[in-house]
């Protein structure tokens, strides 16, 4: 799993300069870790994690070589799971046990392309506190949906790309919400 779009809230007793606080953050960093940008909220702003109703992702197989990639109508067959279908009824596991999920109003955006011959999932899925919806649980639905009969989650190469607020018919990224610094 990789990510192009975390979020994180840092309360600060005082006001600091925005290049300042941004450079003195990338010093002290993780290796491999950058902090791209830093904004100022309005003090009423919901916290950042609490905020978020759905991400964004991109998935992939690590092997061309798994099953998904040599299925030739894979691009029909999502239609009918995804597009003409009335509900995604799978069982989710939880801390509680199991439940019945339909995952069709949870999944916003399911988009399939073909690259080099290797199936490319473009996700936009529910996530926080409610409904959160893992790319990996949609990719095992639609497997089972098109018969194959082993999933294994480390097959895929899953990166988010953003996190949203708001509702599905006005998603807004964490990033553009507070004033740019």
């Amino acid at each position: 799993l990789t990510s192009e779009g975390e979020y994180m809230d840092i309360d600060l007793k005082e006001k600091v300069d925005p290049v300042e606080a941004l450079n003195s953050l990338n010093d002290n960093m993780v290796e491999g870790l950058e902090i791209t940008g830093f904004k100022y909220l309005p003090d009423d702003a919901e916290k950042c994690m609490s905020a978020v109703t759905a991400a964004s992702y991109i998935v992939t197989y690590k092997d061309s070589k798994d099953d998904a990639c040599y299925i030739d109508n894979i691009s029909d067959l999502k239609l009918k799971f995804f597009d003409e279908a009335h509900s995604i009824n799978i069982i989710k596991k939880t801390k509680k046990g199991e439940r019945e999920l339909d995952l069709k109003p949870l999944i916003y955006r399911f988009n399939l392309t073909i690259e080099d011959k290797v199936p490319v999932y473009d996700f936009l899925l529910s996530s926080g506190s409610t409904d959160n919806i893992k790319p990996e649980l949609v990719v095992k639905a639609f497997h089972e949906f098109i018969g194959l009969p082993e999933f294994d989650d480390l097959s895929l190469d899953i990166k988010r790309v953003d996190m949203f607020t708001g509702q599905p018919d006005n998603f807004i990224s964490l990033g553009e919400i507070g004033d740019e610094h």
